[in-house]
């Protein structure tokens, strides 16, 4: 198991601790199934990012809450199976109420999000090139010197129609 896997298993045993939830509710609150969670907290299984999002808002957590505080080496959090990685640039602030990710995503392809918690507002910030945002009745598209925010408490797409891979800021903003 890697450092990281040991701090994800660790985390969310310790969240559902202090809820006093067990693997049921746990997989009720997350959408993410019994097996899954169970294999996660033993450090079986290297969750998606999609699975650690989902694992996050069922706690109504920051993503950058699974990472270790102290990191030697900034943590990317990536899986064989999606096309986007995310790099916590600057972890969650609970005095501000936010976190900054470097998002990277795949040339031609989506990353589909599922909705946050009411009132999270995501901004995102290309780095080059164009990243466009599917929301559930339009399609936004940013260019890079450009700002997109949006209520990111709605399903969301991330979408590159580019033949190689882009980058992107992604600016979370948590109500208080």
């Amino acid at each position: 198991m890697t450092i990281l896997l040991d701090h994800i298993a660790l985390q969310l045993k310790q969240l559902r601790t202090e809820k006093g939830w067990s693997l049921d509710q746990t997989a009720k609150q997350t959408g993410i199934s019994k097996a899954m969670l169970g294999q996660i907290e033993r450090g079986e299984s290297n969750p998606t990012v999609q699975t650690l999002w989902k694992i996050a808002m069922g706690f109504h957590t920051s993503l950058s809450h699974f990472l270790p505080l102290e990191q030697k080496e900034q943590h990317v959090l990536q899986h064989q199976d999606e096309a986007l990685s995310v790099k916590i640039l600057q972890a969650y602030n609970p005095d501000l109420a936010y976190e900054v990710l470097l998002i990277s995503l795949k040339a031609n392809t989506m990353h589909h999000s599922c909705a946050h918690d009411t009132g999270v507002m995501e901004d995102i910030l290309p780095l080059s090139h164009t990243v466009k945002l599917g929301l559930e009745n339009e399609v936004m598209t940013a260019k890079m010197g450009e700002v997109l925010r949006f209520s990111a408490d709605q399903n969301h797409a991330y979408i590159n129609e580019n033949s190689h891979e882009i980058q992107f800021y992604n600016i979370v903003h948590y109500p208080k």
